[in-house]
């Protein structure tokens, strides 16, 4: 176990590190870097090797860690099951004793040397979401299954060094080392280098510049005929739209890591998201919606996720996941408007959002869970291991439709004066940083934007197993389910009968009023209606 003091110097130093902005990180220590070289000599044989040379700073001995939990993907993992082969070596090449201490623990005995040369090999078959792959023609690195990092050491400078087979190239949003050399890299610590993945092969890049910040589409081993250009061009109308939405952007630089190969993209990081690229992926019917999908929620991650994060992750632990009861907002809500920013944006039509929507609907009320356990619950529990036939409510889904809910209820509170979009806004200016936001917080927001006490709404959708309640949305946009779960607009009466209905008797907008409520929640005017015209400080 890494001893209290260290392991809360490790973890307080990561929350710091993990809502900077790519560039803006404090000035690196003067001590001597870690640096690490990775070599790929055999892809075919799913392998890599890694050498690290540690500082000792004078301990008599090196907690070495890899973490056991992931942001945006809470199951508890065994990356170190992929690792083997541990060797320490000293001065002179002299062998020094190594031990495993924990599941994800190593120590290294340093006998007085002033640097440890740690070698190690990585098993890297298996390209699950945050896992690592190497393949004839791609490799795909995590940071927290890639790299073992002595505790105690989170603020320290690393070095980066990748030696990859001819004709391939690495792409990461970690920063250039100084020495411009190819494929080498430097990060402001060890929470900046594990939310950092690397992936490398036969490469083409198309970038863009949006409201003055880059950003990369990098297509890993795609295949001949690939357009590019085209995949490039959908990624730039998401992240303009994106940009109108929050009214700005909080990064210098933003990477798409598109490899095509096996496996799947992963859940979206401070500054990059890696996505599964596939041969047909212009071509099969709703395989690039699907694709664009992925890249709008790890995009979307970028704010609300990473630098909007809730308090419990203010202090990261890397042994353990901090239990929160938000995880329907980082998680749900992302998945909300991941569908939603793409309509916003032109790539999906209004029918497709709603079956979008209709498909986590389902999904929602499909979750055997849905009675039994509240959307609270299930996000305090995520990560905790399920023993066997054990469920637990799927928070991402019923998160979303919540949002979805949420959104209608303050647009039908308020008139049409404010929206989900308003509360986004505002948490971000008072909440990202490093301290986060509470539940009382986020609860309390929604009713500030609301005007009124949302206590009770909020308790019922989060705090209850009961049934979601429809009706307030169906009427406010003019919708219906047909046949299941799928949204539909409903079909206008005929004029005689509109201009009959009694809105104020029957509190259901007139048809006209329901086609403009749909329109200005998929068609607002340009522009954040509330929220900072610039990031926040530290943001």
């Amino acid at each position: 176990m890494i001893p209290p003091r260290i392991s809360g110097l490790l973890r307080a130093a990561a929350a710091v590190a993990l809502t900077l902005p790519r560039g803006a990180n404090a000035q690196a220590p003067a001590e001597q870097p870690i640096a690490y070289v990775l070599s790929v000599a055999a892809p075919a044989r799913h392998m890599a090797h890694v050498r690290v040379e540690i500082p000792t700073d004078g301990h008599e001995t090196l907690d070495l860690l890899l973490p056991a939990w992931t942001p945006g993907y809470y199951a508890a993992e065994n990356h170190a099951a992929g690792v083997d082969s541990v060797t320490a070596r000293g001065a002179g090449g002299a062998a020094l004793p190594v031990r495993r201490t924990g599941a994800n623990h190593w120590e290294v005995e340093t006998r007085g040397a002033p640097v440890v040369t740690l070698s190690y090999r990585i098993r890297a078959d298996g390209r699950g979401p945050t896992g690592d792959y190497v393949g004839d023609s791609a490799m795909v690195l995590n940071g927290r299954a890639t790299w073992l990092t002595p505790a105690g050491y989170a603020q320290r400078d690393v070095r980066v060094s990748l030696a990859l087979p001819p004709g391939w190239r690495s792409f990461t949003p970690l920063d250039t080392a100084s020495d411009r050399a190819s494929d080498h890299y430097r990060a402001s610590g060890y929470a900046e280098l594990s939310d950092a993945p690397i992936v490398a092969g036969p490469g083409e890049t198309v970038e863009f510049d949006v409201a003055g910040t880059t950003h990369l589409l990098a297509d890993v081993a795609a295949p001949a005929g690939f357009s590019h250009e085209q995949a490039g061009r959908s990624l730039l109308r998401l992240v303009v739209e994106v940009q109108r939405f929050w009214g700005f952007l909080p990064y210098q630089r933003y990477e798409f890591l598109n490899v095509f190969g096996p496996g799947a993209g992963g859940p979206g990081h401070l500054n990059a998201t890696v996505l599964a690229g596939r041969a047909d992926l212009l071509d099969a019917p709703g395989r690039l919606e699907a694709w664009l999908g992925d890249a709008a929620r790890g995009y979307f991650r970028a704010f609300d996720g990473t630098r909007l994060h809730p308090a419990e992750y203010a202090v990261m632990d890397y042994d353990t996941r901090p239990a929160t009861p938000s995880l329907w907002v980082s998680d749900g809500l992302g998945a909300y408007y991941a569908q939603l920013l793409q309509e916003r944006a032109g790539l999906l039509r209004q029918q497709d959002f709603l079956d979008a929507l209709s498909a986590l609907i389902a999904r929602a009320q499909g979750d055997p869970m849905r009675r039994s356990q509240t959307l609270t619950a299930a996000s305090l529990d995520a990560g905790t291991p399920l023993k066997p036939r054990e469920r637990r409510l799927d928070w991402t889904a019923r998160g979303a439709v919540v949002g979805f809910l949420l959104d209608a209820h303050l647009r039908a509170a308020t008139n049409g004066a404010k929206s989900l979009d308003d509360v986004m806004r505002l948490a971000y200016q008072r909440f990202s940083g490093t301290a986060g936001y509470s539940d009382a917080q986020f609860r309390a927001l929604v009713s500030e934007v609301a005007g009124s006490d949302q206590t009770a709404w909020l308790a019922q959708a989060l705090d209850s197993a009961d049934e979601l309640n429809y009706k307030e949305m169906l009427d406010w946009y003019g919708l219906r389910f047909d046949g299941g779960w799928n949204l539909a607009v409903v079909e206008p009466p005929p004029k005689a009968a509109a201009a009959a209905r009694d809105t104020a008797a029957t509190g259901i907008p007139t048809p006209a009023q329901q086609q403009q409520h749909l329109t200005a929640l998929l068609k607002p005017d340009a522009g954040p209606a509330t929220g900072p015209a610039a990031p926040p400080s530290g943001g």
